[in-house]
């Protein structure tokens, strides 16, 4: 297995297109359950060096959604989102424009759009934001998180979600083991129960995914708590 960069698997990382041979960007495809596809995208927070890198993994593969499971902080993860009063910028050579902004409690949703300058297509997508989940930590409580997971569940999957922390591997590592594996159960696969294993083949896809011990118990007190809480509306 050779190790690129920090965190990085060579085999499965994102590689961007590019006429000018540099196609790196720190972030990983993520497979599941032994498909092919590629069902997330774990990524570092962006910084301004990045920005427009970054913009343009989110168009080049299409992603439905961005989950950003931290605050905004300096060297961590900068402001990537055009939040000035015209709420659009470009990055490169990327427009991104804000189009819907509402809350859901903790969560600010956004709806965004992204093209390509000289290109017709735009891309649409869902911007998700969870500013409360601690560096190294985890949430009080398992709600917000899985208010995340709840819209996520009738995202079409053919094209990637992608998770970002500030490392890319602790609270978006942890996101991505609770929503795959609350999909495995419901569609009836009960060896998803078994986190150690999903969290090893993660691993194995971007060193460190779900860092920490307290991340990795949260992940099994979300999956019970969202279990619980199905099986309570199912008898209503």
């Amino acid at each position: 297995m050779l190790f690129f960069f920090p965190f990085l698997v060579d085999a499965n990382r994102v590689r961007l297109q590019t006429s000018e041979g540099n196609d790196y960007i720190n972030a990983s495809n993520i497979k599941t359950d032994g498909n092919d596809q590629t069902r997330f995208i774990s990524t570092q927070g962006p910084k301004p060096q990045t920005f427009a890198h970054f913009w343009q993994m989110i168009y080049e593969n299409r992603c439905p959604v961005i989950v950003m499971v931290t605050p905004v902080a300096p060297e961590k993860c900068h402001e990537y989102l055009p939040l000035n009063k015209d709420l659009e910028q470009d990055y490169g050579e990327f427009n991104v424009k804000i189009t819907k902004t509402r809350h859901d409690g903790p969560l600010e949703l956004r709806s965004v759009k992204i093209q390509r300058k000289e290109s017709d297509r735009v891309h649409s997508l869902l911007h998700i934001r969870y500013s409360d989940w601690p560096d190294h930590g985890v949430p009080g409580d398992t709600t917000a998180v899985r208010r995340i997971i709840s819209r996520l569940y009738h995202i079409p999957r053919e094209f990637p979600i992608v998770a970002h922390c500030s490392a890319g591997i602790g609270r978006a590592g942890s996101t991505i083991t609770i929503l795959n594996t609350m999909e495995r159960i419901l569609r009836g696969e009960w060896s998803a129960l078994e986190l150690v294993e999903t969290v090893r083949k993660f691993r194995n896809q971007r060193v460190g995914m779900v860092e920490r011990e307290a991340q990795y118990l949260f992940c099994y007190r979300a999956v019970a708590h969202e279990l619980k809480d199905l099986i309570l509306n199912s008898e209503h």
